[in-house]
C-alpha cells in the first residue's frame, strides 16, 4: 500500500528549476553581430584609406611615388593615425569649466586660468600615453636627447618630474575645481598660472627630445577639432561645416604624413626608415658581390627604395640588381634612440 502523501508525489515530479546562465547569449542576436561586422569592416576600409594618403605624402616628402595600390602596411599606418587623432581628442574635451550665470572679473580669470592649465596637462597626458607607445616603455627613453653629454639628460629629467607632478596636480584639480574655484580665485588664479608656467617652459628644455614631437600634435590636433567643435555647437560653422571639416581632415593628415609618421617605427605601420645591409650582384662569375649599408624607406615588389647613410635623396634599386638584403638586429632599435 503506497503511503506517500500528495505533496510528496508532485514534488517528485516536478523538474528541478533551471539556474540562469552565467552569459545571457540572447544579447549576440544575429542583429548585432551583423552591426559589429559592418563597424569593423568600415573601419578597415577607413584606416586603409588613411593609411594609403599617409604612406603617399610621405613618399612624396621623400622625393618619389610609388603607383602601386596593393600597400598591406595602409591598414595599421591608418589604425595608428586614427588613433593618434582620437586619443589627444578623448584627453582635451571638457578642459575649459563652463561659465556660470554670474560671475566677477577675478572669477573668469580664474576659471580661464584653470581651463588653460587643464588643456595643458591634458596635452601632456596625452605626451605621456603617446610616447609610451611609441618611443619606450621607460621616461627615459621618453625625454633621452641625440647628444651624449650627461648634463641635459639630468635637466630633462628634472623638467619631466615637474611636468608630470603638474599633470597629477592638475588631474585632481579638474576633478574638485569646477565647484570651488570661486570661494578664492586669487589664489586659483596664482595656481594655474604656476602650473601653466611650468607645463610651458617644460618643453622649451625638453625640446630636443624626440618624443616632444608628440605632445606638440596633442597640441595642434586638439585645438583645430575642438575649435571646430565649439563652433559647431553654436551653430557658427553649419552653412560650410562639409568643405570645412574636408580641409581640417586634408590638413591633419598632411601634417601627420610629414611630422609623425616618419619618425614611427614600421611595427606600427610607421614611415621611419630601416637600416639594411644590400648585397649587390658581382661582375665577375662566382664572386662575392658588394655590401652597401643603406636606409631603407619602401619595399615593393618590383624594388626598395633606399637612401645611403649621410644622404638625403632616395634612389630605386630594382629587385634584379640586389643579390640579397639583411637587416642587423640592432638596426630595429627606435630610429631616434639611435
Amino acid at each position: 500500500m503506497d503511503t506517500q502523501t500528495p505533496s510528496q508525489v508532485d514534488s517528485e515530479a516536478a523538474p528541478a528549476p533551471k539556474r540562469p546562465p552565467i552569459v545571457d547569449l540572447s544579447m549576440f542576436n544575429a542583429g548585432m553581430l551583423e552591426s559589429a561586422s559592418k563597424a569593423v569592416a568600415a573601419f578597415v576600409i577607413c584606416s586603409y584609406a588613411i593609411g594609403f594618403l599617409v604612406i603617399l605624402i610621405n613618399e612624396g616628402h621623400l622625393g618619389f611615388i610609388d603607383a602601386s595600390l596593393l600597400k598591406p602596411r595602409a591598414i595599421l599606418a591608418g589604425a595608428t593615425c586614427v588613433f593618434l587623432v582620437a586619443l589627444p581628442l578623448s584627453y582635451c574635451r571638457g578642459t575649459f569649466f563652463p561659465r556660470p550665470e554670474t560671475e566677477a572679473r577675478i572669477q573668469r580669470a580664474a576659471r580661464v586660468g584653470l581651463g588653460l592649465a587643464d588643456y595643458l596637462g591634458a596635452c601632456w597626458a596625452t605626451w605621456l600615453v603617446a610616447g609610451i607607445f611609441f618611443v619606450g616603455g621607460h621616461f627615459t627613453a621618453l625625454i633621452r636627447m641625440h647628444g651624449t653629454e650627461q648634463r641635459p639628460d639630468k635637466i630633462a629629467a628634472a623638467a619631466f618630474i615637474f611636468g608630470m607632478l603638474s599633470v597629477t596636480v592638475n588631474g585632481w584639480l579638474r576633478l574638485n575645481v569646477g565647484q570651488i574655484y570661486r570661494e578664492a580665485p586669487r589664489g586659483w588664479l596664482i595656481f594655474s598660472c604656476v602650473v601653466s608656467a611650468v607645463l610651458v617652459g617644460a618643453p622649451i628644455v625638453l625640446w630636443r627630445t624626440p618624443s616632444m614631437r608628440y605632445l606638440v600634435w596633442a597640441c595642434i590636433t586638439s585645438a583645430v577639432f575642438l575649435a571646430f567643435e565649439r563652433d559647431w555647437r553654436r551653430g557658427i560653422s553649419r552653412t560650410f561645416k562639409l568643405p570645412a571639416l574636408i580641409a581640417i581632415l586634408l590638413s591633419v593628415l598632411s601634417l601627420y604624413g610629414q611630422f609623425i609618421f616618419p619618425h614611427l617605427k614600421g611595427t606600427w605601420g610607421g614611415g621611419a626608415p630601416v637600416e639594411a645591409l644590400l648585397t649587390l650582384p658581382s661582375k665577375s662569375a662566382g664572386g662575392v658581390g658588394d655590401e652597401i649599408s643603406v636606409r631603407l624607406y619602401e619595399a615593393t615588389d618590383s624594388g626598395y627604395y633606399v637612401s645611403l647613410k649621410n644622404q638625403k635623396s632616395v634612389v630605386f634599386l630594382p629587385k634584379l640588381t640586389v643579390e640579397a638584403i639583411e637587416y642587423p638586429p640592432e638596426t630595429f632599435a627606435a630610429p631616434d634612440d639611435q
